[in-house]
């Protein structure tokens, strides 16, 4: 047999010298003869085999792949290698599918990509992992902007929206009308209702009788409606 690092040649019946740089001759590769192989994928050569010794291989480092097990290839922009000996590097995360949400420090580099994190189960869409960040809800309850939280009842100076599953509020020159089919904001409130100032709500209408009594004092009742 052939030292390592020389092939056998079955023409002129020699050994010859493998360049490691160059593909071995086709008819070595034909008559099914041994070459020197490349390192593995996710390793590139330290140094080339020799008459007297094999490939000398090393493991590429994070952030460098090698797909083809001879050199490590740095990760393109949106790409990351967290681990060394990869094969291929991976495409950095930037959208998380519902109920999970992207770290604090959304930074993509080449040995880190932003990580998916849990939602608060109240949450069906979120910024983060309390239940104070959440952008939509999860079945059963309501989106309270003031809060950014999803909650199964409403606070007071808003109504459930079903449809758009929110607690609905309105602006600083509209009442909260919280008859008929759905909750919907007014500028007026409609008869034997008045505007509540404080909660932006339309409540019904209030009436005070004051009532002399027959040692000449005096009672004052309020009735709504």
């Amino acid at each position: 047999p052939c030292p390592l690092g020389l092939l056998y040649n079955p023409g002129p019946q020699h050994a010859v010298l493998v360049d490691p740089e160059q593909p071995p001759p086709l008819s070595l590769l034909q008559a099914g003869l041994p070459v020197s192989a490349l390192c593995g994928l996710g390793n590139f050569t330290v140094a080339p085999p020799t008459v007297t010794s094999d490939r000398q291989c090393g493991l590429c480092p994070a952030g460098t792949a090698s797909p083809a097990g001879d050199a490590c290839l740095p990760c393109s922009d949106g790409y990351f290698a967290p681990l060394p000996g990869l094969e291929t590097c991976f495409r950095c995360t930037n959208v998380c599918p519902p109920g999970l949400h992207l770290t604090a420090s959304p930074v993509c580099s080449p040995t880190q990509s932003p990580e998916c994190l849990s939602c608060d189960a109240s949450c069906s869409t979120c910024t983060g992992p309390d239940a104070t960040d959440c952008v939509t809800c999860s079945g059963g309850r309501f989106y309270d902007a003031a809060t950014h939280s999803c909650v199964v009842t409403c606070p007071a100076g808003s109504a459930a929206e079903p449809e758009g599953q929110l607690c609905l509020r309105c602006n600083a020159s509209q009442y909260l009308l919280t008859t008929g089919l759905s909750p919907h904001c007014v500028s007026l409130c409609p008869n034997g209702l008045t505007g509540d100032d404080t909660l932006r709500e339309c409540l019904p209408a209030t009436t005070t009788t004051t009532t002399i009594v027959s040692d000449g004092s005096s009672v004052t009742t309020t009735a709504s409606g």
